[in-house]
C-alpha cells in the first residue's frame, strides 16, 4: 500500500489483506432494560456470541481507562465508546435502538473532541473514528436484538463516513498505518477494539480466528519495536503536543496493583495467542492486561 492511500477514499475492487510479516518495515513514516432504564444498561451475557466472544469483564476496560491506566491519550479519548462496544455484545436485548444509536453517536462526537485537545493531527482522529464506528456496528449487529433491527440501514459509519461496513477496511487501515512510528496510538486503538471482540472480514474466512490472531501478534510484535523495551508499570510515552514526556504511572500508582492482578488473571486464559514472539511479549502482556485487570471489579 502505498503512501497515496486514502482510508476514507471510495471504495476499489482492491482486496488488500493484512498478512503477519515480523521484521518487515515499510519505507513510509443485566436482564433486558426496563422502558426507564439507559440504552446501555448493563444485562448479564447473551447465549448469543459474536465469532470472537468478548471475555466477562472486558466491556470495562475503557472505563478503567478513564481514570489515567491507558496506553496513549487516543484509547483514553474512546475509552467510553469502548466500552460500550464491549458492553453492547454482552446485552441480551435493548428496547429502544434509535436512542442508542443517538447515544453512541454522541460517544464519538466526545471522542473527536478529546483527540483534538490532545493534539493529535485531524487525519488521525477522523481515522480513529472510522474505526470506532466500525467497531460499534459490528457489535450492535453481533447480538441478537441488533441483527433483527434496522441498524444496517443506519449505521454509525454510514452517517459518520458515508459506508455501510467496514470490515475489510479496518484492517486496510491499520496495514498503511502499521509501520508509522507516528501512527503507534492509532495501533494501540485498533489493538483494542480487536481485543474487545471486532473481527471484521474475518468473520467470514474459513480460518479466519487463526488468521486474525496471526494479525494481532504481528501489531503486538510492532507496538513493542516501535515503543521499544516497555516498563514493568506500562508508563509508555506519547508524542501528544503537549505531553511529550509525561508518565502514566507519575499520577496512577495504583495502575501497578492492577497490572500484577491482570498478570494473575492470564493463566487462567490457557492458549490465548502463545504464538506471539518473544519481543512482543512485554506489549502483549500489557494490553491484555488492560482486559483482563478489570474483571474483579466487575464481577464484584
Amino acid at each position: 500500500m502505498n503512501d497515496d492511500f486514502d482510508p476514507f477514499a471510495t471504495p476499489s475492487g482492491d482486496k488488500t489483506v493484512l498478512r503477519p510479516n515480523p521484521g518487515g518495515r515499510n519505507t513510509g513514516a443485566a436482564a433486558p432494560a426496563a422502558a426507564t432504564s439507559p440504552p446501555l444498561a448493563a444485562t448479564p451475557p447473551a447465549a448469543h456470541r459474536p465469532a470472537e466472544p468478548v471475555r466477562h469483564g472486558a466491556s470495562s476496560v475503557a472505563g478503567q481507562l478513564i481514570e489515567g491506566s491507558s496506553l496513549n491519550p487516543l484509547v483514553e479519548a474512546a475509552a467510553e465508546t469502548l466500552r460500550a462496544g464491549g458492553l453492547i455484545r454482552n446485552t441480551l436485548a435493548n428496547n429502544d435502538v434509535t436512542a442508542l444509536r443517538q447515544q453512541l453517536l454522541d460517544m464519538i462526537k466526545a471522542y473527536e473532541a478529546a483527540g483534538n485537545r490532545s493534539g493529535y493531527e485531524p487525519q488521525i482522529v477522523l481515522t480513529g473514528r472510522y474505526l470506532l464506528c466500525t467497531f460499534l456496528d459490528e457489535a450492535v449487529m453481533s447480538t441478537p436484538w441488533g441483527a433483527q433491527s434496522q441498524w444496517t440501514q443506519q449505521t454509525l459509519l454510514s452517517t459518520c463516513h458515508n459506508e455501510t461496513w467496514g470490515g475489510e477496511k479496518f484492517f486496510q487501515i491499520i496495514e498503511h498505518h502499521l509501520h508509522r512510528p507516528e501512527s503507534v496510538d492509532l495501533i494501540e486503538l485498533a489493538v483494542t477494539c480487536l481485543l474487545l471482540g471486532f473481527v471484521g472480514q474475518y468473520a467470514v474466512r474459513q480460518n479466519g480466528p487463526q488468521e486474525l490472531d496471526q494479525v494481532i501478534d504481528e501489531l503486538y510484535a510492532v507496538i513493542s519495536r516501535t515503543r521499544g523495551e516497555f516498563e514493568r508499570d506500562l508508563s509508555p510515552n506519547w508524542r501528544g503536543a503537549q505531553e511529550t514526556k509525561k508518565r502514566l504511572i507519575d499520577h496512577t500508582p495504583n495502575w501497578v496493583i492492577f497490572a500484577i492482578t491482570g498478570a494473575l488473571l492470564l493463566v487462567l486464559y490457557t492458549g490465548f495467542r502463545l504464538t506471539l514472539g518473544y519481543q512482543a511479549i512485554p506489549v502483549k502482556e500489557q494490553i491484555q492486561g488492560l482486559v483482563n485487570s478489570v474483571e474483579q471489579k466487575t464481577a464484584d
